[in-house]
């Protein structure tokens, strides 16, 4: 009995909010990596947002799903970037080189960047670099 009691208190008292914020998130375009990996069709030409390691390169500018993926190029783990017009100078870009980011942007899975190489093309609106939450 006591035990449903602490059910029936849990809904009464947890907000509600917190339920939809998955979805919000979701609605907003903000996936895993691995899932846009997975489902290239799911997020054709959707405005996404994802994180990952940028490179920024001459001949490769892409977003690997790890640091590994990066290191090593493994591009079937990575998609190629291109920046909208207008978007951060190139010094700026730069400095993100090997980084951990985010990207906002749309994708496009039938674009495969330099040499077909890549999974699909992120044309990026917004890119910000993550803060490492705490070091283990």
């Amino acid at each position: 009995m006591q035990k449903y009691i602490y059910v029936i208190l849990f809904f009464i008292f947890f907000p509600k909010d917190c339920f939809s914020q998955a979805k919000r998130l979701r609605d907003a375009g903000n996936v895993s990596m691995i899932e846009v990996l997975v489902k290239p069709d799911e997020f054709n030409s959707k405005k996404i947002l994802f994180s990952g390691i940028l490179i920024y390169e001459h001949e490769n500018s892409a977003i690997y799903l790890s640091k590994q993926s990066a290191e090593y190029a493994v591009s079937t783990e990575a998609f190629w970037v291109r920046f909208a017009k207008g978007y951060e100078s190139d010094q700026e870009l730069k400095k993100l080189d090997g980084k951990y980011v985010s990207v906002y942007g749309i994708f496009d899975k039938d674009q495969f960047g330099h040499m077909g190489a890549y999974r699909g093309t992120i044309l990026v609106e917004r890119i910000q670099l993550r803060t490492r939450y705490r070091k283990l």
